[in-house]
C-alpha cells in the first residue's frame, strides 16, 4: 500500500490540518478540532508533527480549564485517533518557567551569565499553559515506557514574531530586519 507523509500542519488554536496522498495519489484533507477528532483508520502517517495548541500564557491564567482541555486532552485525542510511525510534539520553553536567571533579568535587566537550558534543567511551571504542555510530555513518556511509543518532544521558544511584542530573540531579529535592513543589534 505504500506510505503516507504528513504534508502540513496548522498550528493555530484548536485545529490540525492534515494532507496526505493515498495509494491512488489522491489528496485527502482533514481540518478538525483536536478535542473532537474522529478516528482515521484508513490512513497511517509516517510522521505526525503536532503543533496544534492554545498558546497565550496570560490567557491560560484566566482560562486554565480551556487550556487543559485543548492542549492536554487534544494531544491525547490525537495520539488515540491517528495512526502513525513517529510522533513529534511541539512543547514549549515555558515549562522551564521562573529560573534563577529570571531573577537576574528582573533585578539587573540582563542575565549576569549565559545559561543553557537543556533536558537536565528542572521545570519550574508558572502558568497553566506550561502545566498542560508539561503534562503532555509526561504522558508521552508514559506511552513510551508502557507501549514502546516512538516520539520526539521539542521545547521550542517562539518560532515566529508577534505583532505586539518583540521581547523574544526571534521576534527581535524579525522586527530589526524590518526596521533596519542593514543592521541587526543583539546583546551589547
Amino acid at each position: 500500500m505504500g506510505h503516507h507523509n504528513l504534508r502540513g500542519a496548522n498550528c493555530f488554536a484548536l485545529h490540525v490540518e492534515i494532507t496526505h496522498k493515498n495509494n491512488l495519489n489522491l489528496e485527502i484533507n482533514l481540518n478538525a478540532d483536536i478535542r473532537t477528532l474522529n478516528r482515521l483508520d484508513s490512513v497511517c502517517f509516517d510522521t505526525v508533527i503536532h503543533l496544534a495548541a492554545l498558546v497565550n500564557v496570560g490567557e491560560s491564567v484566566r482560562n486554565p480549564i480551556g487550556y487543559y482541555r485543548t492542549n492536554l486532552h487534544g494531544t491525547e485525542n490525537v495520539l488515540r485517533k491517528l495512526q502513525y510511525k513517529n510522533f513529534v510534539f511541539a512543547s514549549t520553553m515555558e515549562v522551564y518557567g521562573w529560573q534563577l536567571i529570571s531573577n537576574e533579568i528582573k533585578t539587573f535587566n540582563k542575565p549576569l551569565q549565559n545559561v543553557i537550558f537543556d533536558e537536565d534543567t528542572q521545570p519550574a511551571l508558572n502558568a497553566p499553559y506550561a502545566v498542560a504542555k508539561y503534562a503532555c510530555e509526561k504522558y508521552l513518556e508514559y506511552m513510551h515506557r508502557s507501549q514502546d511509543f516512538p516520539f520526539t518532544s521539542i521545547r521550542q521558544t517562539n518560532s515566529y514574531g508577534r505583532k505586539d511584542n518583540d521581547f523574544f530573540v526571534t521576534e527581535q531579529i524579525i522586527t530589526q530586519m524590518l526596521r533596519y535592513p542593514n543592521h541587526i543589534f543583539l546583546g551589547e
